[in-house]
């Protein structure tokens, strides 16, 4: 019962240290780079944020399983449980990447502008999502791999 509790606590919640930690370390990583052009802190702070998203999560399902079962070994399963939730605001931030790109093609230069860098914006934050994902997999895989020798 305790475990369908914990995988239950996992995936109902883990898409909020996702979204917390996007609001956290994007305006940190732009202060952070304020001394680069607005382009390239875009790219920099949307890859960041994006990137340490999911790990976020991963860290949020380990501390629910330590507090719920004290134990520091952990399946392969209760990682995959805090990184499925996460295709929700993946899949809402690229619906709102898409929403943003109409918006690029304004005949208001201003509101132009404006859209082509959150657009930009989304799109890193995809990519470093979308990178840190595949990488804990890969670790996973990887772990599990030496496990076995």
């Amino acid at each position: 019962m305790k475990v369908i509790f914990a995988y239950l606590i996992v995936v109902l919640l883990s898409q909020f240290p996702y979204s917390i930690s996007v609001m956290i370390f994007s305006p940190l990583f732009g202060f952070i780079f304020i001394w680069v052009p607005k382009k390239i802190r875009i790219l920099l702070s949307g890859f960041f944020s994006g990137f340490i998203s999911p790990i976020s999560s991963v860290l949020f399902s380990y501390l629910i399983f330590n507090l719920i079962f004290g134990i520091t070994n952990h399946s392969t399963g209760r990682i995959f449980a805090s990184l499925i939730p996460l295709l929700i605001p993946i899949k809402n931030d690229f619906k709102k990447y898409n929403e943003l790109k109409d918006f690029c093609s304004s005949p208001y230069e201003s509101v132009a502008n404006e859209a082509s860098l959150d657009t930009f914006g989304f799109k890193c934050i995809l990519i470093g999502s979308i990178s840190s994902i595949i990488s804990i997999i890969l670790l996973v895989i990887i772990n599990n791999i030496v496990h076995l020798m």
